[in-house]
């Protein structure tokens, strides 16, 4: 499950592998807003094929990073942390593959929140707040905006939000 994962945030951000072996390849991101999040995938140093599996990806972008405290990135990105770093990602990631309007939908039938469980197994709560965005809530307390939404990149949909989720560890 923990490779799924990784390959699944490679698929996120649209990473291209370069034309040479796969041990060769160099991960890059095309998307700007997402590179300190390649950054934290690429360090879990794996490679693996997705198996098809339907997804949604809550990403945070390059501005949720910048959030956190330098030395807690340099630390999450340690070799020696690839568990920790596994678990962080895993916890912006859900079965299935949600568009917004099922995410909507999905809060409106829940009498205003929905609740998704993650591959990291924490909860995510989804509400509408009073400026009409969605905001999705951690296990901790912690909120994200949807910023950018309906990313489609085959059996994967991709959410940009604008907080990093910080499961217990």
């Amino acid at each position: 499950m923990k490779k799924l994962a990784f390959f699944i945030f490679l698929v996120l951000v649209g990473l291209k592998v370069n034309a040479q072996s796969v041990t060769d390849s160099v991960w890059v991101s095309p998307k700007k807003e997402l590179t300190k999040f390649a950054k934290a995938v690429n360090a879990l140093g794996q490679k693996n094929i997705f198996n098809g599996q339907l997804i949604t990806i809550f990403a945070p972008d390059n501005e949720a990073f910048d959030k956190l405290p330098a030395s807690k990135i340099d630390s999450l990105l340690m070799p020696t942390n690839k568990a920790i770093l596994t678990t962080l990602l895993n916890s912006h990631i859900i079965q299935g593959k949600l568009t917004s309007v099922d995410i909507a939908k999905a809060i409106h039938n829940g009498g205003g929140q929905a609740a998704f469980t993650t591959l990291a197994g924490t909860k995510l709560v989804a509400k509408i707040n009073p400026n009409r965005n969605i905001i999705l809530i951690d296990e901790n307390g912690g909120q994200s905006i949807i910023k950018t939404f309906n990313i489609s990149q085959g059996n994967i949909e991709v959410f940009i939000i604008d907080s990093v989720f910080l499961p217990k560890i």
